[in-house]
């Protein structure tokens, strides 16, 4: 299970304008050794971070990738793994980013996993982007992974399943829908609750709630610059021996919460759909804003890392 990260690069414009006989602004598009601070910020707990820029620091280049979902112990499956965004934005000295590093959830013993939290980063209290987080694994086969488009993927599976649709992926920013939704998106397909969704940047993921003691999992958090909690695990399943299901990973939107039988969808600017039992959850879907130069990237997950730089100086 690999780490979710934000990732900050940064070009001094200071140490390179001696070198720039032109009194105008310019950008270097190659990476001088030495003319570059970069910073790591890797998922320690559910709290913010934040970077202040420096003197003399017209734009950031900004790299997050989502958490993988969980993964249960013993298995041979994984939880699906967080896409990768990027890109570069145009900053003054004194603008803050806030960085939120997604987590990635711990596995229950011997039971369906909760869905990734994903990463993100605003400028100055402005969404610049989200990395979608993967989906919880399955006792047949990995998590859906983060994707690389705005909407989350569906849970289900081709193989069948109870529910071969699955909870259906949020779309236009909305939160994944519970796992054990019919292809007509409106009516269960199972008296179960399945998988709940993953959370989105306009709402949070679909759980479902029933009178007495079996609670259904809990969707993952809406997107939020403060963080966003993952949904609960379901509770009281009589079937399970009211085993208590695993909790979604916190992050900028938070990972769908598990059944003992269904896993969650991943968190992300949409959110994945939830699984139906013996299926697969989906990943959350990324966003990188329109402002970023050049055109932003995105890559769903597995794509081979890349890096890039784009430095702009400025007189002092």
């Amino acid at each position: 299970m690999k780490s979710s990260f934000v990732f900050v690069r940064v070009g001094l414009g200071l140490a390179l304008l001696a070198a720039l006989a032109s009194a105008q602004a310019q950008e270097v598009t190659s990476c001088p050794a030495g003319l570059e601070q970069t910073r790591l910020y890797a998922y320690t707990g559910n709290t913010p971070a934040t970077f202040t820029v420096p003197a003399r620091v017209t734009s950031v280049r900004l790299i997050a990738v989502g958490a993988d979902g969980g993964e249960r112990t013993p298995n041979p499956y994984q939880g699906g793994a967080g896409a990768r965004v990027e890109g570069t934005f145009a900053v003054a000295p004194g603008d803050v980013i806030t960085l939120l590093a997604g987590q990635a959830p711990p596995g229950a013993n011997d039971q369906e996993s909760g869905g990734g939290g994903a990463s993100g980063a605003y400028l100055n209290g402005t969404l610049a982007l989200i990395a979608g987080a993967g989906g919880g694994d399955d006792n047949t086969g990995n998590g859906g992974g983060g994707r690389a488009g705005l909407d989350g993927g569906n849970g289900g599976s081709p193989a069948g399943g109870d529910c071969a649709a699955g909870g259906l992926g949020g779309v236009n920013g909305a939160g994944g829908q519970f796992g054990e939704v019919a292809a007509d998106g409106s009516t269960t397909c199972q008296t179960g609750d399945g998988g709940a969704g993953g959370g989105g940047f306009n709402s949070p993921g679909q759980g479902v709630t029933y009178a007495g003691a079996h609670q259904g999992p809990r969707g993952g958090g809406q997107c939020s610059i403060n963080g966003a909690s993952g949904g609960a695990g379901g509770t009281g399943e009589p079937q399970a021996g009211d085993r208590i299901g695993a909790a979604g990973g916190w992050g900028v939107c938070g990972g769908g919460g598990a059944d003992d039988r269904e896993s969650g969808g991943g968190g992300g600017y949409s959110g994945g759909g939830g699984a139906p039992e013996s299926a697969y959850p989906g990943g959350g879907g990324s966003y990188v804003a329109a402002s970023a130069t050049p055109a932003p990237t995105a890559a769903a997950a597995g794509a081979t890392d890349r890096c890039g730089c784009a430095i702009r100086c400025a007189p002092s």
